[in-house]
């Protein structure tokens, strides 16, 4: 059953009251500057801090309150429906009230629903396979430069079932949301006590008298890492992008493509050390995957058998600040990796049986967090296949 669905566009929304003109982030202002951020202030969102439909705040900028002064447009509030249009496309999210104003890049763009139209149910909408599809299409996403302007967005279809439906459509959603974040959180909290363990061990030594044993052995970085260029053109290779969480496909991050070609992408074995781009964070990980490929401006090490790339993965976590000045200013992105500043860095390598016994305690909470993050899948499995289905009227939710 369809009940009194109506296809308005984002202008007809507009001129009949339902939503606020839209507007990109920062929009004919000044973009703040990396020398502009203070330690804590008024947030500065960027594309890259909507994760899993929701705001990332813990990993953003901020700029001054008497900064944001100086922006005659971009701020965002509480209830605004997120969504970003350049670059890294279709990212959606709903802002909180754990600020009453935020900052967003001129890849964002903020809704603000006036009446007859959830907030929540618009963030679902857009959400939806087909309405991510369209986008997608309208925004060029087969290429480098990706973008959807607000004009363009003016013209973006959206279908409005009656408002009580709108708020089952999301509650729905919601129930299923709400325990995946519940799941995040699980697993936040089990790789905080991870790396607690693995900092009291390998940082702080205290099962060890806190000082370092007389065995243990320091290892240069130039000592088993190899630079890796090769390069590969088969379109079937599966790929990656990497960021300060780790390594990742790039269809679960990304709606772009790097190029219209994979000609010019970097191979990555399983266990490769990856470094990729940004402005303001080292982006790094350890490849998990058999084999993929990532963008040629990344730079790919081989790591020897001689170490552990899980013991060397959790290393440069519990020391990050031992590797954050290997960010050096390039052309691309604005970052680039000081290689040989790499080469010189160090690693304590305990021995063998040491890292036997640790690991032997780490592998529960790694069986915790594979089962929590397997639930987390069936779960958003569930929820993307019921959206289009309720989206499009399809299941009659009107007697629930």
């Amino acid at each position: 059953m369809r009940y009194e669905w109506k296809t308005f566009t984002v202008q007809e929304l507009i001129d009949l009251g339902m939503l606020e003109e839209p507007l990109d982030g920062n929009h004919g202002a000044i973009h703040p500057k990396t020398s502009d951020y203070v330690p804590t202030g008024v947030p500065f969102i960027m594309a890259n801090n909507l994760v899993n439909g929701r705001v990332d705040f813990n990993n953003c900028a901020f700029i001054s309150e008497q900064q944001a002064l100086t922006l005659r447009k971009g701020f965002s509030h509480p209830g605004d429906v997120l969504l970003t249009h350049k670059a890294t496309i279709g990212r959606t999210a709903i802002v909180t009230e754990e600020y009453d104003t935020i900052i967003l890049t001129p890849q964002v763009t903020y809704y603000r629903v006036k009446k007859g139209i959830s907030n929540r149910y618009l963030k679902y909408y857009f959400d939806s396979r087909p309405f991510q599809e369209l986008f997608a299409n309208w925004a060029g996403s087969g290429s480098t430069r990706a973008y959807l302007g607000i004009t363009a967005q003016r013209k973006l279809p959206i279908v409005v079932p009656p408002f009580n439906i709108q708020c089952r459509i999301a509650d729905i959603c919601g129930v299923l949301d709400d325990k995946i974040e519940l799941n995040q959180r699980i697993n936040e909290n089990l790789e905080r006590q991870a790396q607690a363990i693995f900092k009291s061990w390998f940082v702080d030594f205290e099962p060890f008298g806190g000082e370092i044993p007389a065995n243990w052995e320091w290892l240069k970085f130039s000592s088993f890492l190899t630079t890796s260029n090769e390069k590969s053109n088969d379109p079937s290779l599966p790929m990656f992008s990497v960021t300060d969480q780790g390594i990742f496909p790039r269809d679960e991050k990304f709606k772009k493509k790097l190029s219209m070609t994979n000609s010019k992408n970097k191979v990555v074995h399983q266990t490769d050390l990856v470094f990729g781009m940004s402005r303001e964070i080292l982006n790094w990980g350890i490849m998990r995957h058999p084999i993929g490929g990532v963008s040629a401006a990344y730079n790919v090490y081989r790591v020897s058998d001689q170490i552990n790339t899980f013991y060397l993965e959790s290393y440069m976590k519990a020391n990050y600040q031992y590797f954050r000045d290997l960010i050096k200013p390039a052309s691309r992105e604005g970052q680039g990796i000081d290689k040989n500043a790499l080469m010189q860095k160090a690693i304590l390598i305990p021995p063998q049986d040491v890292l036997e016994k640790y690991y032997h305690i780490e592998s529960a909470f790694v069986r915790m967090s594979k089962h929590v993050l397997e639930d987390s899948k069936r779960l958003a499995a569930i929820r993307d296949t019921l959206l289009p289905r309720l989206m499009s009227g399809e299941i009659d939710i009107s007697g629930i």
